[in-house]
């Protein structure tokens, strides 16, 4: 979590942007850790791209016996209750004042969502135009065998 949050350091920082990442001192967990970077550099990519310069990102990992959950926070432009089915599908790019200065291919958050299941995890989304989205990823930390 913390070293997604590095990697993202330059864009926030480019955007005047902050960023808390607080994690508990230990969270281990059975997961490709590389696949589930690339759905944290997502998540906090967009936070700050969707957000206006000077805003703010928090970042959590809370670890529970039997599963970790991770939410990313910003306090962006927010997400319309009527564009929430179409968040994690394939090609979509939604409209938002920012939207035209950010570019993408609208392939970030299917690809997110696809990595998440694959470890039997979920991902979901809460969000308030003008006030920001949460994005809450949650994760079993060890698998069960049959």
């Amino acid at each position: 979590v913390r070293e997604a949050a590095g990697d993202e350091a330059p864009l926030l920082e480019s955007r005047q942007q902050t960023i808390t990442v607080t994690t508990p001192r230990s969270c281990q967990m059975i997961a490709d850790g590389h696949k589930l970077r690339m759905v944290l550099n997502n998540l906090i990519s967009n936070a700050g791209k969707y957000s206006h310069p000077g805003g703010h990102i928090n970042v959590t990992l809370t670890a529970k016996p039997r599963t970790a959950i991770i939410t990313v926070t910003d306090q962006g432009v927010g997400i319309p209750e009527v564009d929430m089915p179409k968040l994690f599908t394939k090609f979509t790019r939604l409209e938002n004042e920012l939207s035209t200065e950010v570019g993408g291919t609208g392939l970030g958050l299917f690809l997110a969502r696809s990595i998440v299941e694959l470890h039997h995890g979920s991902i979901r989304a809460t969000s308030r135009i003008g006030r920001g989205t949460t994005f809450t990823v949650e994760l079993p930390r060890h698998r069960e065998t049959p």
